[in-house]
């Protein structure tokens, strides 16, 4: 969708953010941390938001694209095939 993220630094969503690129990442739990990130998030001008949507957008196509991660799944099958 292009939009910045604020998520959790937990399996499953730590690997989708680049702190400060896409978008935060904060602790479970952890009320400060979260307020910090939404004040970032806030304080930054427009443009900024839509700059780490864009580069969350990339990052999506790039690292998590059906055929990439496809393609990743049959290098890794035939690595275990071959040992």
């Amino acid at each position: 969708m292009g939009k910045p993220i604020i998520t959790t630094n937990s399996v499953g969503c730590k690997e989708v953010v680049d702190e400060g690129y896409n978008g935060f990442k904060c602790n479970p739990k952890d009320t400060e941390c979260i307020t910090i990130a939404m004040k970032k998030l806030i304080e930054m001008s427009q443009e900024e938001r839509i700059q780490l949507g864009r580069n969350g957008r990339h990052k999506m196509e790039k690292e998590f694209d059906e055929e990439y991660v496809i393609d990743r799944y049959i290098k890794a099958i035939a690595e275990v095939s071959r040992n």
